[in-house]
């Protein structure tokens, strides 16, 4: 509530005005409430004649605390894993309606992300570093993931999982004039 602090006029050839120049309050709670948990970042700046009005660049340095692979067991811990993000995709808060961990294929994530943490001078061999900040599919948002970690996304016995992009040794299949024909 507002309330005049001197007396009222009296003059009819008089007119008072009142102004604001600006009008601030808080409230003790959450700025938002989103369904699912989510991440949010808090700043506190001082207005100065270089910032006035609103931040045009913001530039951070993060990292997703993710279910990963740690070689015997997924446990929550900061991540930039692809497979970590994968399976966030799938069974975690990044979709609104997740998948039971039963139809994952755990087994194929596991050596995939096994594969990724291969040290590569002094780094992890591949990274999933982006920030989904558009309107996708679960299904492009996988294949997107997968490609990052040289992968391709797979559907095996029900579940789904990844195929690793590497060098094999021993063929998975050869095509030789005894099991084919009419070949151009």
């Amino acid at each position: 509530s507002v309330n005049r602090v001197t007396a009222d006029n009296t003059s009819s050839r008089t007119q008072d005005l009142a102004a604001f120049n600006s009008l601030r309050s808080s409230a003790d709670r959450p700025p938002i409430a989103p369904r699912v948990p989510h991440t949010i970042m808090e700043l506190r700046i001082k207005a100065s004649e270089q910032l006035s009005g609103q931040i045009r660049t913001l530039s951070a340095i993060a990292t997703a605390e993710l279910a990963s692979w740690d070689g015997t067991v997924w446990a929550k811990a900061p991540t930039r894993s692809p497979a970590a993000a994968f399976l966030d995709v799938l069974i975690g808060t990044a979709n609104r309606r997740p998948m039971p961990a039963s139809a994952v294929d755990l087994d194929s994530l596991q050596e995939w992300s096994e594969y990724c943490e291969t040290i590569y001078q002094g780094e992890p061999l591949y990274l999933f570093d982006h920030v989904v900040d558009y309107n996708t599919t679960i299904y492009q948002l996988l294949n997107s993931i997968a490609s990052a970690g040289r992968a391709t996304l797979s559907w095996r016995d029900g579940k789904i999982g990844v195929i690793i992009d590497r060098n094999q040794t021993v063929p998975a299949q050869m095509f030789t004039p005894r099991n084919s024909w009419n070949m151009s």
